[in-house]
């Protein structure tokens, strides 16, 4: 008798949906990649302004609910960025209601503003957002074509595939464990980098 397939856990993608997702994003592999990291940084960005906690969890759950999806539909999807921006909107309703039963409802903001104050705090966001967005792509640019090709192949998978890190690991002649202190510092050299260059 054939030994059952394993099953996969809500959260984790099958390399088929996590690359047919990345394919969507740019034909070029890693032109994509960056597209994803990009995504990513936007998103976490999306939830902390939104008083969501764990906003980077958030951001995991968006891209993988995205890829999972866009694999599982029929339907054409011409535009993939406003299609996640879509499933976030619908996770941020879905986190705000989880918050709201465990904190205290006077821990939460006071974010009822007027419309024109909305307005106007929209449009700082949004500048201060593509500031920070090519704060990061200057700061990418600025490590060495091999860290940035491990900094982001290992962002990408956000952990779900044990396989695809164990190579990269071996690609780079690392052991797990120290390609990801490599990673670690890398994304704290990162952060430092976009600090600096929004010259806080």
């Amino acid at each position: 008798m054939a030994d059952p397939k394993p099953t996969l856990s809500p959260d984790v993608l099958t390399q088929e949906q996590f690359h047919g997702f990345l394919q969507r994003l740019n034909a070029d592999r890693e032109q994509a990649a960056l597209k994803y990291e990009e995504l990513h940084f936007k998103l976490v960005k999306f939830f902390q302004w939104s008083y969501c906690s764990a906003a980077e969890d958030l951001a995991d759950e968006t891209l993988t609910r995205t890829a999972r999806k866009l694999h599982s539909t029929a339907e054409e999807v011409l535009d993939v960025e406003a299609f996640v921006w879509g499933i976030a909107r619908r996770i941020r309703q879905e986190g705000r209601k989880k918050d709201l039963k465990t904190i205290n409802l006077a821990q939460v903001p006071d974010n009822k503003l007027s419309d024109a104050g909305e307005s106007i705090a929209a449009i700082h966001k949004k500048i201060q957002l593509q500031k920070e967005v090519q704060c990061l792509r200057t700061c990418l640019g600025r490590l060495s074509q091999e860290d940035q090709e491990l900094f982001l192949a290992y962002r990408i998978n956000k952990g779900r595939y044990v396989e695809t890190r164990k190579r990269l690991a071996e690609k780079f002649g690392l052991t797990s464990g120290t390609l990801r202190v490599r990673v670690i510092r890398l994304r704290e050299k990162l952060e430092k980098c976009v600090t600096k260059c929004l010259g806080h």
